[in-house]
C-alpha cells in the first residue's frame, strides 16, 4: 500500500527563525506597537494573525496593516535565512524515491510556502500543501488542514511529522501514526506529554521509523 507522509514545515523541515523574526523587527519599526515588540516573546509555531492579534493587542484595524506589511517584507524574501535542517533533503528525496506520498501542513500561508519550497528545492517532492490562509477571511486549523489532505487523497494509513504539540494532536484524531520532532521550535518535554508513537531526534530517524 502506497504510504502517505504529512510534515509540518517549520521547526520540522525548515528552520525560519531568524528569517520570521527580521520581518516583525520591520514590521514594528514601520508600525510601531504601544508596547515595544520583545522578540523573545513570539511564538515560531503561532500563525500571524494570532502574533499580530498579541503585538497590536487585538486593533483590528494596525493588525491588519501590519499583516499587509509583514507579507510585503517576507513574500519577497530571498529565504537564504530561512535554512534547511541537516539532511532533509536527502531524507525527502529518498522517500519521493522511494514512492511515498509526501504532503506540507503549515501554520505558515501559502504564498511564502511555496517560495520556500522552491528554493530549497523541495517542491518536486510534495505532492499537495495546506496552509492557515487556504480558505479567504479564515484561519485553518492544523487539525483541519491534516483532515483535507487525509480526504483529498483518501488516506487511510499514514504518518504525521511535526515539532508541534497541534501535529500530534491533529495526527491522532485523523488516526495517523504520529512522529515528533524533537529539535524543532517546541519543548521535547511538552511534545512527549502528547503521547506521540515515535520522537526522533534527526530526521534521518524517520527512515527507520517507518520500516518498522
Amino acid at each position: 500500500m502506497t504510504q502517505h507522509i504529512i510534515f509540518d514545515l517549520d521547526g520540522t523541515l525548515v528552520d525560519s527563525k531568524q528569517e520570521v523574526l527580521d520581518t516583525f523587527k520591520q514590521v514594528c519599526e514601520k508600525l510601531p506597537p504601544s508596547d515595544p515588540l520583545d522578540l523573545n516573546s513570539i511564538s515560531l509555531t503561532a500563525t500571524l494573525q494570532a502574533t499580530l492579534e498579541i503585538i497590536y493587542k487585538g486593533d483590528a484595524k494596525k493588525i491588519t496593516e501590519a499583516k499587509n506589511i509583514f507579507s510585503e517584507v517576507y513574500d519577497n524574501s530571498t529565504f537564504e535565512k530561512t535554512l534547511l535542517y541537516p539532511h532533509v533533503y536527502e531524507t525527502l528525496k529518498q522517500l519521493h524515491n522511494n514512492n511515498y506520498i509526501l504532503h506540507i501542513a503549515t501554520n505558515k500561508r501559502l504564498a511564502p510556502t511555496l517560495k520556500i519550497l522552491a528554493q530549497k528545492q523541495l517542491s518536486n517532492f510534495i505532492t499537495s500543501v495546506k496552509a492557515s490562509d487556504q480558505t479567504k477571511g479564515k484561519i485553518t486549523s492544523k487539525e483541519e488542514m491534516v483532515r483535507q489532505i487525509c480526504a483529498e487523497n483518501n488516506i487511510k494509513e499514514g504518518i504525521m511529522v511535526g515539532d508541534g504539540q497541534k501535529d500530534i494532536e491533529a495526527g491522532k484524531v485523523c488516526g495517523l501514526i504520529t512522529v515528533a520532532i524533537t529539535y524543532g521550535y517546541e519543548k521535547k518535554e511538552d511534545l512527549i506529554k502528547k503521547n506521540p508513537k515515535f520522537a526522533i531526534h534527526s530526521i534521518l530517524e524517520l527512515m527507520r521509523v517507518i520500516s518498522n
